[in-house]
């Protein structure tokens, strides 16, 4: 299957992320990961930006909200998808009121990943991302 976009997947813990790596290379998305949000950072300086990033609402050295800056800082367009391991309605509009793309939760089901990629795909599909230098992201 050909690669529609690629994820940056930033989580401390693994078992649920490994099932949303599962489900979104089922829709054709590529992944890599961040163990920490040090980790996103260093990802997010390199050439060849993700066009999505799934951050889980705790990091061993941050959260969601410092991954979803740091999104906001690079030069290009990257959606921040919130995964958390249960429903929060609190945290969950906190996210979309502070320019996270979505909320999720498990389980992480084809329908589901397909609604929540359409968009990221159609947007990489319109707009032609220029290579850019990440020296300057902090």
């Amino acid at each position: 299957m050909r690669t529609l976009a690629e994820a940056l997947l930033v989580t401390g813990e693994g078992q649920r992320f490994k099932a949303l790596r599962n489900a979104l290379e089922e829709q054709g998305i590529g992944s890599r990961w961040a163990r920490s949000f040090a980790e996103a950072q260093a990802v997010l300086r390199k050439p060849g930006l993700p066009q999505i990033i799934f951050t889980d609402t705790s990091l061993p050295d941050g959260d969601w909200e410092s991954v979803l800056q740091l999104a906001l800082k690079t030069p290009a367009h990257v959606d921040v998808i919130v995964v958390s391991p249960w429903v929060d309605i609190k945290l969950y509009l906190d996210a979309i009121e502070r320019g996270a793309q979505d909320f999720i939760v498990p389980p992480f089901e084809a329908a589901l990943m397909k609604h929540v990629v359409h968009d990221v795909v159609q947007k990489g599909a319109e707009d032609e991302r220029p290579a850019i230098s990440r020296a300057d992201v902090a």
